[in-house]
C-alpha cells in the first residue's frame, strides 16, 4: 500500500518535473524563438495607448501648424540677419562631385589609403560603390573606383574594417540580398571574406489556424494623414508595392500605419516577456505571462504551429567548431559575392527541413535581406568583434515576377505570406553566425509588417557590464536582447510603426541610458532604462530617422531633434518632452534625413559672449538644406535645387582647417561647402552616427580626440611612438558617479597597440609600441565608457617605412661619394697612359 500511494505521489510529480523542464528549455532555446505574435490579417492587429491615442499637435491645435508656419513666428529678419552674419558666417561651394547612380545612404568620410588625405566612401542604391578624394584631386574618384556591378544593391552605408588583419582597413558593404562584402583599396573583392546570412526556415502554412477576432476598431482613423478614410487600405498597398518594386530603404512616402500586434508568443519562454501596459490581473497573465485576444492559438493551433525550426535540430549545424569554419572559408569558389561556405551550407539547411514534422505542412526557406546599416561592435568581450545584423526575410516580388525564379517555389506557395524580422550576429574573426534571434513574422498584406529597417543600438542600457541589442520593428516592437540574445525584462515595449534607430542616451542627467524612439504614429517617447515610458509628445507628422541630441540653445538641458514627413522640425526637452522656443520649425518639404547638430560660429567659444547655441543643418525635400540656430530660430537657406535622402555630413574634407559641410542628394551629386567654423575632431560628424552608438553632440559635451601634434601624418621610426590625447566629459552628472574611461588604441581593429583605463577626464601622454611589420595603417584611438558607449577618433601615419629610404641611401651613399671624389680630384685627364700592348703581343707570339 505504501508503495502503491508512493507510485501514485511520483506520477504526478513526475509530470509537473518534465512540464518545469521542457519549459526551462524552451527558456534556453528563445533566442531561436519568434518572439511576438504572428500576424496574418489586420484584425490580428492590436491597439495600444500609442496607436489608440492620435498625439498629433495638428489635431489637438489645428493653428499649431500654421503658427509654425507663419512668417510671423519666426524673428524679425533684421534680426536675423544680424545674427546670422555674427554666427554663421558666409557657405560656400567648394567642390562637387557626381555618382552614377542615386544616393540614398548617408556616406563616410575616412582617410582610406592612410595618405592624410580623406575620403567620401560612397555606396549608392544600385550598381556602384565610389571612393571620392578630396584635397588637390577636386572631387576627383580614386583610382580603381568606382567598384560597378549588377549585383550590388544596398540599403547600408559603408564601414570600415580590417577583415584580413593586414593592419589596413577595407571597406563593408552589406547588400540587399543579406552578403556582406569587402573591397580593398584597389576597388577589388577580397576574395573567400564574404559572410552571408541564412535563409530562415518558416512552415509553408504558419498563417493557417489563427483564431480571428470578429471585430476589431480602424486602427487608422486617428492617423494625422489620413485625408481620405475610405481611400486609406487602397493608398497604403499601393504605395507600399511601388516601393518594394524599387526597393527603397524606407517607406518614406507611405502614410504612418497605426496599429500594433499584441506581443504574443507562439510558445512559452523569456523571448516572450510582456510589455509593462500588458501586466493586466487575468488568469492568462498570471499563469503565462500574457493575455488572451487577438492572434491567441488554440491549443491545437498552438500544438501544430511550431513554424520556425527547432534550434536542437539545427544546433550541430550552426555550432561547428572553428576550426571547420576557418578552413572552409579558406576554399577557393568563383563568385566573390557569394560565402565561401554559403553553398554547402544551404544544401544541408534544405536537407534538414525537407522531412521534418508535419509532411502536409513542410518547411520552407525565406530568403533574407538587410535593409538597414550594421553594427561592428565586440557583443560578449570575447576579444572577437562581431556583426550585429537587423535582417529582414522575404520573397521579392520583382526576383519571383521572373518565370524561371519563380519555379524555385512550389505551385501553392503564396510569397506575399512571409515576412519575418530578426537579428543576427556574426563573429567577423571565424564567420560563423553566433546567434540569430527571431522578432516577428506578418504576410505581406497587413498595414504593419515585420520588416526591420532601423539598424540595431548596442549599449549597456542597465549598467551590469554587459551590452544590449536594441532595435525598433515595424510592428511597433522595441526590442532589448542580451548578448546571448534573449529579450530582457520589460520588453518589448509596444508602440505605432518604427522605421527609425532607437536612441540610447543619458538624456536627464541622471547616470542612466534611456531610450527615445519616433513612430508613425506621430510619438516621440522616451521610456528608462526598465521600459516604463518617461513622457511622450505628439508630433506634426512621423518620424522614420532616429533623433539627435545636443544642447542646442545653449540653457544647460539637451534637446531631442527630430524632422518629420510633414517638414516639419522639432526641438523638444529631454527631461520634459516640452517644445523648446521657435520650434517645431516648418520647411517646405518632407524630411527623412537625421539632422546634423554643429557649431558654425566662427568666434572661438570664449569670444562669443552669450551666443553659444548650436545650428540645427537638415535637408529637406523642396530642394533646400536648412541651417536652423537653435537659441534664436533663425533659418538660412541653402539651394541645391535637388532632393537629399542622407544625412548631411561635416569635417575639414579637404584639409582648410574650417569645418565643411558635404551633402549627397538622389540625383548622385555631392556638393562640398565651406563654412568659416573652426575645426575640430569632436565636431565632425563623419558616418551616420558617431562611432557605434552615439547620437549626441561631443563637443564641450563627451568625447576623445588626438591633440593636433599627435595627428600629424608621419613616419614613425623605431619600435615605440608618443601620442597625446584627451578625453572630455563635461557631462552634469550626479554626485558621487562613478565614471571611467576605457582607452584602446589599436592599428586596423585586431592589432591592439595598448589598453588603458582612466578615471577622470583631461589630456594624456602616453607612449605607444609601434607594430612589428612595416605599414602604412590608420591609428584609431578608442573610448568605452561606464555605459559602453564608444567614441572614436582616427589619424594615419606610417611606421619604420622611412627605413627602406635609409638602406637606399646606406647602399648608393659610399658610391656617389667615391664618384664625386674622382670627379674634383686634380689631375690631367686628357693624358693618355701607355698599356703594356707590346707585352701581352710577346707573350702571345711566344
Amino acid at each position: 500500500t505504501l508503495a502503491h500511494q508512493s507510485l501514485t505521489f511520483t506520477k504526478p510529480f513526475l509530470t509537473i518535473l518534465l512540464l518545469v523542464c521542457t519549459h526551462l528549455i524552451l527558456l534556453y532555446h528563445s533566442s531561436h524563438a519568434q518572439l511576438s505574435t504572428p500576424i496574418s490579417h489586420n484584425d490580428q492587429l492590436r491597439l495600444n495607448k500609442y496607436t489608440s491615442l492620435s498625439r498629433s499637435k495638428e489635431q489637438k491645435d489645428p493653428t499649431t501648424a500654421e503658427r509654425a508656419s507663419s512668417p510671423a513666428s519666426a524673428p524679425p529678419s533684421s534680426t536675423c540677419r544680424s545674427f546670422l552674419q555674427q554666427k554663421i558666417a558666409p557657405i560656400t561651394l567648394s567642390q562637387s562631385s557626381h555618382t552614377e547612380s542615386s544616393i540614398y545612404q548617408t556616406p563616410t568620410i575616412a582617410d582610406f589609403f592612410h595618405d592624410g588625405q580623406k575620403e567620401l566612401i560612397v555606396p549608392t542604391f544600385v550598381r556602384f560603390l565610389d571612393v571620392i578624394q578630396g584635397e588637390q584631386h577636386s572631387g576627383a574618384s580614386a583610382p580603381g573606383w568606382p567598384f560597378s556591378s549588377q549585383r550590388l544593391a544596398s540599403h547600408a552605408s559603408a564601414l570600415l574594417y580590417d577583415i584580413d588583419r593586414d593592419g589596413q582597413l577595407e571597406i563593408m558593404i552589406s547588400t540587399i540580398e543579406a552578403q556582406i562584402v569587402f573591397f580593398r583599396q584597389n576597388g577589388t573583392i577580397v576574395e573567400d571574406a564574404t559572410l552571408q546570412v541564412m535563409p530562415l526556415p518558416v512552415r509553408k502554412f504558419w498563417f493557417h489556424g489563427l483564431k480571428e477576432v470578429k471585430h476589431v476598431p480602424n486602427l487608422r482613423k486617428n492617423s494625422i494623414n489620413d485625408d481620405d478614410d475610405d481611400d486609406d487600405d487602397d493608398n497604403f498597398e499601393e504605395q507600399f508595392l511601388k516601393q518594394q518594386h524599387h526597393h527603397q530603404r524606407k517607406t518614406m512616402a507611405v502614410e504612418e500605419a497605426a496599429g500594433s500586434s499584441s506581443g504574443l508568443p507562439w510558445f512559452f519562454g523569456p523571448g516572450h516577456m510582456p510589455s509593462q501596459d500588458s501586466a493586466s490581473t487575468t488568469d492568462s497573465v498570471s499563469r503565462h505571462g500574457f493575455k488572451p485576444g487577438a492572434g491567441w492559438l488554440s491549443p491545437e493551433a498552438r500544438q501544430s504551429m511550431d513554424d520556425f525550426f527547432t534550434p536542437s535540430s539545427l544546433k550541430p549545424f550552426l555550432e561547428e567548431g572553428e576550426h571547420d569554419a576557418s578552413s572552409k572559408m579558406g576554399k577557393k569558389h568563383t563568385d566573390p559575392f557569394q560565402s565561401p561556405t554559403y553553398k554547402t551550407e544551404l544544401d544541408e539547411l534544405k536537407k534538414r527541413y525537407t522531412n521534418v514534422g508535419n509532411a502536409a505542412d513542410p518547411y520552407l526557406l525565406v530568403d533574407p535581406h538587410i535593409l538597414s546599416t550594421p553594427i561592428i561592435v565586440d557583443l560578449d568581450q570575447d576579444g572577437h568583434d562581431e556583426l550585429i545584423i537587423s535582417t529582414s526575410y522575404y520573397f521579392d516580388r520583382e526576383y519571383y515576377s521572373n518565370p524561371d525564379n519563380r519555379k524555385k517555389l512550389d505551385i501553392d506557395v503564396d510569397i506575399s505570406k512571409y515576412v519575418a524580422g530578426a537579428i543576427t550576429v556574426i563573429d567577423l574573426h571565424t564567420g560563423e553566425t553566433k546567434w540569430t534571434a527571431f522578432l516577428d513574422l506578418s504576410t505581406d498584406k497587413t498595414k504593419l509588417r515585420a520588416y526591420i529597417y532601423d539598424s540595431p543600438t548596442v549599449i549597456d542600457l542597465d549598467s551590469d557590464g554587459n551590452l544590449e541589442v536594441i532595435v525598433g520593428t515595424s510592428l511597433g516592437f522595441i526590442y532589448v536582447l542580451d548578448k546571448y540574445g534573449k529579450p530582457k525584462p520589460g520588453f518589448p515595449i509596444s508602440m505605432g510603426e518604427i522605421q527609425g534607430q532607437i536612441f540610447a542616451d543619458d538624456i536627464n542627467m541622471d547616470g542612466e541610458i534611456e531610450l527615445c524612439a519616433a513612430d508613425f504614429s506621430s510619438n516621440l517617447a522616451c521610456f528608462d532604462k526598465s521600459g516604463k515610458e518617461l513622457w511622450a509628445v505628439g508630433l506634426m507628422g512621423s518620424a522614420a530617422q532616429v533623433p539627435v541630441m545636443g544642447d542646442i540653445n545653449g540653457d544647460g538641458i539637451m534637446e531631442l531633434v527630430v524632422g518629420t514627413n510633414k517638414g516639419f522640425v522639432h526641438a523638444v526637452r529631454t527631461d520634459t518632452g516640452n517644445e523648446i522656443p521657435h520650434f517645431p520649425l516648418k520647411t517646405d518639404g518632407p524630411i527623412y534625413a537625421s539632422a546634423l547638430l554643429i557649431d558654425l560660429s566662427p568666434q572661438a567659444p570664449k569670444l562669443r559672449r552669450g551666443l553659444e547655441s548650436l545650428d540645427v543643418v537638415v535637408p529637406s525635400f523642396d530642394g533646400f538644406v536648412y541651417i536652423i540656430n537653435g537659441k534664436s530660430g533663425c533659418t538660412h537657406k541653402i539651394d541645391i535645387g535637388e532632393k537629399s535622402f542622407s544625412q548631411v555630413l561635416a569635417d575639414d574634407f579637404t584639409n582648410t582647417g574650417k569645418m565643411q559641410l558635404i551633402v549627397s542628394t538622389m540625383n548622385g551629386n555631392i556638393f562640398v561647402l565651406d563654412t568659416q567654423a573652426f575645426y575640430h575632431p569632436l565636431k565632425a560628424q563623419l558616418e551616420e552616427y558617431h562611432s557605434t552608438n552615439g547620437f549626441t553632440f561631443r563637443y564641450r559635451h563627451h568625447g576623445i580626440h588626438v591633440t593636433k601634434g599627435s595627428r600629424r601624418t608621419r613616419d614613425v621610426i623605431g619600435n615605440e611612438f608618443k601620442l597625446a590625447f584627451k578625453i572630455t566629459d563635461m557631462r552634469r552628472l550626479p554626485k558621487g558617479t562613478l565614471r571611467h574611461y576605457h582607452v584602446r588604441i589599436s592599428v586596423g581593429r585586431d592589432e591592439i597597440l595598448q589598453s588603458l583605463d582612466y578615471s577622470l577626464p583631461g589630456t594624456y601622454l602616453v607612449v605607444v609600441p609601434a607594430p612589428k611589420s612595416r605599414m602604412h595603417a590608420t591609428v584609431t584611438v578608442e573610448m568605452i565608457n561606464e555605459h559602453g558607449q564608444v567614441f572614436r577618433d582616427h589619424f594615419a601615419i606610417s611606421f619604420n617605412m622611412g627605413f627602406l629610404r635609409i638602406i637606399k641611401w646606406a647602399l648608393v651613399g659610399p658610391f656617389a661619394a667615391l664618384a664625386a671624389a674622382l670627379f674634383f680630384l686634380k689631375g690631367d685627364y686628357k693624358k693618355k697612359i701607355p698599356l703594356p700592348v707590346g707585352a701581352h703581343s710577346n707573350t702571345a707570339t711566344e
